[in-house]
């Protein structure tokens, strides 16, 4: 009886929101409305078992990748994101998958549901409460897949510690914060910080363990995949000419531009033969391409973005390539001489391949980036350089040579097992 009575109260709650979500759309009447996007494989058969995996960004892809890798072979893949710049390289990664980009409406649930009923829903690292992450994953689609009969997982779990971003978003969280989480057959987390924090929001103790990060078990995929001619023939014709590469991958925002093309403008009157490749964290927003137009313009830097590079045009003439396209970087980590990581993000691609890796200080806790930073840091893996002095003498400084980068490797494929540990939780 007290089941029922709560999926009465839930489905109360439901019809009020929906009902919200209208009388929203219409106040925003004049803005356009985005659908529910599908790309689906160039070979697809109804009859495959469908798994939904919700990954929001290409950082969640390649953090749960192993996993995924794994995951496929019960069931075709439906990808889905909140984000509308990722389908091409979510394609290199699973070709086989079928890609869904949310609109972020109060029907993409049953939208989703109605094209393609799944066996299984898996949550990829974030979110573990439905607002709380930079990504959004409405709860519209995950009583969907219930509605469906599908198990739900929630993997790799991390916790921002977000406030909700709007009103909607509010009431969102107050109304099924608990029903979100009530609804995972089981959560594997990164940290039992995130274990009691969710304990204490109401998840059964029984259903949550703590598994470790899929990062360290990404690690074990080495390979540097070069994407595309355009990209082999940069990396071919630099090293040819002697040219040492410096990679600046995941830059945030104006400050860390400017931190790192001032440190290599230094660098470079010192050692010609550098040259450095900058990779900004969201080059979909045009005011960031600006930006680094205008810092490396004013350094009289002659540079070129990797999406105006025609076929077979080479780089020879410039100093800087800004790569701006994605699911490219982790290539250019691989064949760099030093790799400065920006601030809040992932040190462990460039150090699955033994690369020296320099960041800036004041990483934030509470991002899930921070618990690798951390380790990483103890096991005196990373240097910080506040500074375009400092990171200046970083990039002057030969490559680490096969001992170290060994080294490196060793140290940290020991944290590695998290995806182990899922998949034994989702296909128990």
């Amino acid at each position: 009886m007290r089941l029922d009575l709560n999926k009465t109260y839930e489905a109360c709650k439901w019809f009020v929101f929906v009902g919200l979500n209208k009388l929203a759309d219409r106040h925003n009447r004049g803005q356009p409305a985005l659908e529910l996007r599908l790309s689906y494989p160039d070979q697809y058969a109804a009859k495959d078992p469908l798994i939904w995996v919700f990954c929001s960004t290409i950082g969640e892809v390649n953090a749960c990748k192993p996993f995924l890798l794994e995951v496929q072979k019960q069931g075709r893949l439906v990808l889905i994101t909140d984000r509308r710049c990722y389908e091409a390289s979510y394609r290199r990664n699973f070709p086989n998958a079928v890609i869904a980009e949310l609109s972020g409406r109060i029907d993409d649930g049953q939208t989703l549901l109605k094209a393609l009923p799944p066996a299984k829903f898996i949550v990829c690292e974030i979110p573990a409460s439905p607002v709380d992450a930079p990504c959004r994953l409405s709860y519209s689609v995950l009583r969907a897949a219930r509605q469906a009969g599908a198990q739900c997982y929630l993997v790799n779990g991390w916790l921002y510690h977000y406030t909700p971003s709007c009103r909607m978003d509010q009431i969102e969280d107050r109304f099924f914060a608990g029903h979100y989480l009530n609804s995972f057959s089981f959560l594997t987390v990164q940290t039992e910080t995130v274990r009691q924090h969710l304990l204490e929001r109401g998840v059964d103790s029984a259903r949550i363990s703590v598994g470790g990060n899929m990062k360290f078990d990404s690690m074990a995929d080495q390979s540097s995949q070069i994407l595309d001619s355009r990209s082999v023939g940069v990396i071919n014709e630099l090293k040819a000419g002697g040219r040492r590469m410096v990679v600046a991958g995941c830059l945030t925002d104006t400050w860390e531009y400017e931190l790192v093309a001032n440190a290599f403008h230094q660098a470079l009157k010192q050692d010609p033969a550098l040259f450095l490749v900058m990779a900004p964290r969201h080059p979909e927003y045009p005011e960031q391409k600006v930006a680094i137009s205008r810092i490396l313009g004013a350094l009289d830097l002659k540079y070129c973005y990797k999406s105006a590079l025609a076929e077979g045009e080479g780089v020879a003439e410039s100093a800087v390539l800004v790569l701006d396209t994605f699911g490219e970087l982790k290539s250019f980590y691989g064949t760099a001489s030093l790799c400065y990581v920006g601030l809040n993000h992932n040190v462990l691609e460039p150090l699955s391949f033994g690369k020296p890796v320099v960041v800036s200080p004041g990483w934030e806790e509470t991002f899930p980036s921070y618990p690798v930073y951390q380790l990483t840091q103890e096991l005196d893996l990373l240097e910080e350089a506040p500074s375009p002095e400092q990171l200046t003498t970083a990039m002057l400084r030969e490559e680490a040579d096969e001992a170290a980068r060994t080294l490196i490797m060793a140290q940290l494929n020991r944290l590695s097992g998290a995806v182990d540990h899922s998949l034994e939780k989702v296909f128990a």
